[in-house]
């Protein structure tokens, strides 16, 4: 726990300096805390993505980071004075029960983040993707080793700057500092008190998420924000606020693709406000082109196609490395979308809306956060604030991430982002009391406190992991990184020597095995599938992986 309250302090410092230049540097005004701390984020996330292309993200990129933040320090030494001083007056403006609460979240989440991680997708290809970002960064054709490692997020970019790997640490802190500051934002923001409601919310929705790099806890917490943004820039709205939500929103985009119904929120600012925002959106095109182009380097490296998972573009490049159309259809045909709740015999022959009522319905953990989902579609419409021109616009867009959803793959937590801030303005209308909001939010703290110590899974039918509960080495060190329960043997095929779990592993699963891993059952499944194996462009890691068609010779 001690480790990562460190980590989460050197976190504060470095994005609240990189922030505080942004805003000075592109005159964005910004004065609130989670807004700064978030766009200094953003900052280190565009860096390090830049960084990755030419090499890895391990010490010589902490090392160029530390010079570049006290230059920055020294030249903008006094906003950081003046923002100091308004913090602490900030801080000393709240309530003591809100202090107290703020105090128990801080312990509440780095000891989720100090104890063992049960997330499936934690030990498929989260630690996976972050470990080859810090030995090697962006590796070309990558997705050809493993199909889950194209999805490498910006997120996992931002992580692996701060996972300490060369430290022999492999922190993933990176989670539990983010929803504390969306957590500060409620707390804080005394102008709107009732989105204090979120706290005991979020904790609730994205507790397994604290402690690994999923990208989908970064989208909600930061679009929280956004959209409290947009709710107070629309009536009335200055280039700088147009801009602090361009920036939010493309650094939600960049950390997942599959949010990009986001960006209808600036979008509709500026028309809303055409004649003042029309000359003076220069920064927003600037950073649009920014984030397009790291995101079109990203996928053309690790996948061969441009618009990944799209195939756009695939006969302009041409590349060598880049992932066989069998395998790419293979994975994105639409039956494989829906697999998770349904089999490819039943999505043959059921219609939409059995397959809609199968969604619902397909798990308990997962029909009850689907229904809720629905539901609550059905019932904001019906609120007050629904009457405001702005919130039908939320609703608009939420409507456009629903359609997304079903479109793409129909899992909930690709919505969970509007979900949550319209169950904050629901749950609000009947619990106004301040004092039973901090009060939900501390029994909230402990009862995650309750799971972390004594130990909790997140339901899986698939992953297995080992029996690891807190101990008291937890306190200053943070438990391993993998969860999986496994052991590690090496294998070859042709000219790939790797590193796979067992035999009793679930087929997609790596976990924290050397580099390079993956299953061995996974590369058998997709050779019979598809006729593809993995392969060593050179001799070298660093230069990537293309597929080739199998023979007779490779072995099985």
């Amino acid at each position: 726990m001690l480790l990562v309250i460190l980590s989460w302090c050197y976190l504060f410092a470095i994005a609240l300096n990189l922030g505080l230049a942004s805003s000075r540097f592109l005159k964005l005004q910004l004065k609130n805390t989670a807004t700064l701390l978030f766009t200094g984020l953003f900052s280190v996330a565009i860096l390090a993505g830049i960084w990755a292309i030419f090499g890895r993200i391990h010490w010589e990129f902490q090392l160029a980071l530390l010079l570049l933040n006290g230059l920055i320090l020294l030249w903008n030494r006094h906003n950081v004075g003046e923002y100091s001083g308004a913090f602490y007056l900030e801080f000393q403006s709240i309530s003591k029960p809100k202090k107290l609460l703020l105090g128990l979240l801080v312990l509440t989440y780095a000891l989720i983040c100090s104890v063992p991680a049960y997330f499936p997708d934690h030990e498929i290809y989260y630690l996976q993707t972050v470990k080859w970002l810090n030995e090697y960064g962006l590796v070309k054709g990558l997705a050809n080793l493993h199909l889950f490692f194209g999805q490498t997020s910006g997120w996992h970019i931002l992580q692996s700057a701060f996972s300490f790997s060369f430290l022999g640490l492999g922190l993933h802190t990176l989670n539990g500092f983010c929803l504390l500051v969306a957590n500060w934002y409620a707390i804080s923001n005394t102008e709107n008190p009732k989105t204090a409601v979120f706290i005991p919310i979020a904790n609730i929705l994205l507790f397994p998420f604290i402690a690994v790099a999923s990208p989908d806890l970064a989208v909600v917490t930061i679009g929280f924000v956004i959209f409290h943004l947009f709710l107070e820039a629309f009536d009335r709205c200055s280039a700088a606020q147009f801009h602090t939500v361009v920036l939010l929103c493309l650094f939600v985009v960049y950390i997942k693709i599959t949010a990009a119904p986001i960006l209808l929120l600036p979008l509709f600012l500026w028309i809303h406000h055409f004649k003042v925002l029309a000359k003076k959106v220069v920064v927003g095109y600037v950073a649009a082109l920014l984030v397009f182009g790291l995101l079109v380097v990203k996928n053309t490296l690790l996948t061969g196609y441009p618009l990944f998972p799209m195939l756009a573009f695939q006969d302009t490049f041409q590349l060598d490395y880049a992932l066989p159309p069998e395998i790419h259809t293979f994975a994105f045909n639409p039956a494989r979308r829906f697999d998770f709740f349904i089999s490819h015999a039943d999505y043959q022959q059921l219609d939409g809306w059995q397959i809609l009522i199968r969604w619902l319905f397909f798990s308990g953990l997962g029909s009850v956060l689907n229904v809720a989902i629905v539901l609550l579609m059905l019932v904001v419409p019906f609120l007050k604030a629904f009457a405001q021109l702005k919130y039908r616009l939320l609703y608009v867009a939420m409507s456009v991430q629903l359609l997304l959803l079903f479109a793409t793959s129909p899992q909930a937590r690709f919505i969970l982002h509007f979900a949550v801030f319209f169950a904050v303005l629901l749950v609000a209308k009947w619990i106004r009391d301040k004092k039973k909001v901090v009060a939900l939010g501390g029994i909230s703290c402990v009862v995650l406190l309750s799971l972390g110590i004594f130990g909790w899974h997140y339901p899986s039918r698939n992953v297995a992991f080992s029996e690891q509960t807190f101990s008291l080495g937890n306190l200053f060190i943070p438990a391993a990184d993998s969860s999986l329960k496994t052991s590690y043997y090496q294998a070859s095929i042709g000219n790939l020597d790797y590193y796979s779990p067992d035999a009793n592993t679930y087929i997609w699963a790596t976990g924290n095995g050397p580099l390079p891993c993956v299953n061995q059952k996974q590369l058998q499944y997709l050779q019979y599938k598809t006729g593809y194996i993995p392969q060593l462009r050179t001799h070298h890691l660093k230069d990537g992986f293309l597929s080739v068609k199998a023979t007779r010779h490779d072995p099985k």
